[in-house]
């Protein structure tokens, strides 16, 4: 792993990649997911918050 770089988990990828395209103001309307992430509470926490559906 490149210097500078953290490990991170699938969710905290999933919720940094939602973020930033919620925030660059792409439209999304549902985020597909496996089992794994749908188990995530603080990434269905997200997608709640954002008014995407899952």
């Amino acid at each position: 792993m490149p210097d500078g770089l953290a490990f991170e988990t699938k969710g905290e990828l999933a919720k940094a990649m939602v973020t930033r395209t919620h925030a660059a103001g792409l439209p999304a309307a549902w985020v597909t997911a496996d089992e794994a992430y749908g188990q995530e509470g603080k990434f269905r926490r997200l997608l709640e918050e954002l008014g995407v559906g899952m």
